[in-house]
């Protein structure tokens, strides 16, 4: 998918696991929610255990992971009654000309693009798709994107631009024992994280031990920590791709 290989294993499940179901813990409303470029469907899956969410709109460019998983049998069963939820909206496009299009408002947002190795993919990162996702998030929403790990430089650069946009950021990895995963969570204003570790011990399909808890998650809420790592990187835009010398240098 995209020259990369789509990955389906045990680890993906850690992986979809840490990458949902914080964002969706912190929102404030769990009722529409939008994945973008979750080709694989495993996100939409791993949303829809929460029973107030209403529909969960999957758009991306590429249906060829639809199609496979149901002509295999395997697949199918990995995704258990995913394609017989009701509640699934997938749409084939391309996601970011297809939002920057919609004024629909959604309470969660996942953005599960590949990360910005080619300047074609790196839209998803840019300022301008920041500033217009604005108008897509409700008021006490999250947007969760997927990533690299801390020690990687286009981490941080696209953290410096969602800043720059005016969200407020929130760094987070998971504790996968495979390897951790990094995602950023942004919202419009400051994250609530009062009682955040016993939301997560109450909801029954969560495991917490694959979260940071919410120590860590304060630390980058403390005043100007967040801005102090992010200064030395510049903002990804259409005209100056930043994210992209970043990741050359680093490998």
């Amino acid at each position: 998918i995209n020259q990369t290989l789509a990955p389906w294993t045990g680890k993906t499940d850690f992986f979809y696991h840490a990458f949902v179901q914080p964002g969706l813990v912190l929102a404030e409303k769990r009722e529409r929610i939008l994945i973008l470029g979750g080709k694989t469907d495993l996100a939409a899956k791993e949303a829809l255990k929460w029973p107030e969410i209403k529909e969960v709109w999957n758009v991306d460019s590429d249906g060829a992971w639809r199609v496979k998983a149901l002509e295999i049998p395997e697949m199918r069963l990995h995704l258990g009654a995913l394609y017989e939820d009701l509640r699934l909206r997938p749409l084939i496009a391309d996601p970011i000309f297809w939002i920057s299009q919609q004024a629909e408002k959604f309470d969660a947002i996942f953005i599960e693009d590949p990360e910005p190795r080619r300047f074609p993919l790196a839209r998803g990162f840019a300022l301008n798709f920041f500033e217009n996702l604005k108008k897509n998030l409700n008021s006490g929403g999250t947007v969760t994107i997927s990533l690299g790990t801390f020690d990687e430089p286009d981490y941080w650069c696209v953290a410096r631009t969602a800043l720059a946009a005016g969200f407020t950021v929130l760094p987070h990895h998971s504790l996968d024992p495979n390897g951790f995963e990094g995602t950023l969570i942004l919202s419009r204003g400051p994250v609530d994280l009062t009682g955040y570790e016993e939301r997560l011990e109450a909801t029954k399909w969560i495991q917490p031990e694959l979260l940071l808890v919410g120590q860590a998650l304060e630390y980058y809420r403390q005043p100007g920590v967040i801005e102090s790592r992010t200064a030395p990187y510049a903002v990804h835009t259409l005209n100056r791709p930043a994210c992209l010398p970043y990741l050359l240098s680093s490998n």
